[in-house]
């Protein structure tokens, strides 16, 4: 595994080690977000949106022709709800997709889609999950685990799940950073790239403190108050 498990992390701290510059990744960025507060920006230190350190993202965001509706799939993905949803789903030893198969269900029923498309679009949605994952601090545990067959919509005209299959996820932990910072071989790369992993599993990133998804309600701590 290795390097490969992650998609953008290794990208980003070679860029940056190398002081990148005036290249495509910057180009997309001033394309698609040209007003208002960039997505995924780590830091004022590491400004790029870190989602299109990824080849294949920013390849879908750059050429959405309509065909897969790359950019809308994307904010469904990358909304705060839906990643509260996926982080759920990952704690109760769930897939991530799971918890999106009734959106998606509805948006692309997959009987008024040609198959090849319908595989293609499941595919582009399944490694948009796996990217944001990664910039929340997860990687994949499981690959191809069997989604539920449950339907809440009760609807018979739609498939029961958008997904057969789907990665479930684990939290990166210390064994995992420890593990990844010793394959890098330039030390400069290497030092960013810890910077930027610990950054991110820490939640201490812009995005993330934008996000506030540690904001929510904390049970235990109340119930404990109450005592």
């Amino acid at each position: 595994m290795g390097q490969s498990q992650l998609s953008v992390l290794f990208r980003a701290a070679e860029f940056y080690a190398n002081a990148g510059g005036g290249n495509q990744i910057e180009e997309l960025s001033s394309e698609l977000y040209s007003k208002g507060v960039v997505p995924f920006s780590v830091s004022e230190k590491y400004p790029l949106p870190l989602h299109l350190f990824s080849p294949r993202i920013m390849n879908f965001l750059a050429n959405d022709n309509g065909e897969l509706d790359a950019r809308k799939i994307w904010d469904v993905i990358s909304s705060r709800e839906s990643i509260i949803k996926m982080i759920t789903a990952t704690e109760l030893d769930r897939p991530a997709a799971e918890c999106l198969s009734s959106i998606f269900s509805i948006l692309y029923p997959t009987k008024k889609v040609p198959e090849e498309k319908d595989t293609k679009r499941k595919q582009m949605i399944g490694y948009m999950i796996k990217v944001v994952m990664e910039m929340f601090g997860y990687e994949v545990y499981q690959k191809r685990m069997q989604i539920s067959a449950s339907n809440r919509y009760k609807n018979e005209t739609r498939s029961k799940n958008y997904f057969a299959t789907a990665s479930r996820y684990k939290k990166i932990g210390q064994p995992e950073i420890t593990r990844y910072i010793a394959e890098i071989a330039d030390p400069k790369c290497q030092s960013i790239f810890e910077e930027l992993i610990t950054l991110l599993t820490g939640s201490n990133t812009d995005y993330q403190k934008r996000y506030a998804l540690d904001q929510q309600t904390n049970w235990e701590a109340l119930y404990r108050a109450d005592k």
